[in-house]
């Protein structure tokens, strides 16, 4: 899988925004040391985790001169962090800062 995904997306310029913590978790932390020999060592693995954001990291500082916002139904939202995030990521307080800040959501 991890080979997949680099061939997927390690030759892109762009980021890489994931909904999934623990799958950015991999991408920044552990790709280096999967891909440590071999062809698919160094550059692409060290690159694509510079550029891959967990969703609501990127939301909210990651991704430069744009902040997504918006008007958005009234409705009640629950949301449970994953341990991926706070844990391997330091992602804890983003999540709830911007859905705060989302009109109308309580």
């Amino acid at each position: 899988m991890a080979v997949k995904w680099l061939e997927a997306f390690g030759s892109s310029d762009g980021y890489i925004v994931s909904p999934s913590a623990h799958a950015v978790d991999m991408v920044r932390h552990h790709y280096l040391h999967l891909f440590q020999r071999g062809r698919r060592s160094g550059a692409r693995p060290r690159r694509s985790g510079k550029r891959t954001f967990e969703f609501t990291d990127f939301w909210w500082r990651g991704a430069p001169g744009d902040r997504c916002g918006g008007v958005l139904p009234r409705t009640k939202v629950t949301y449970t962090p994953p341990a991926s995030a706070a844990g391997a990521l330091g992602v804890r307080e983003e999540p709830k800062a911007l859905l705060s800040r989302v009109e109308g959501w309580s």
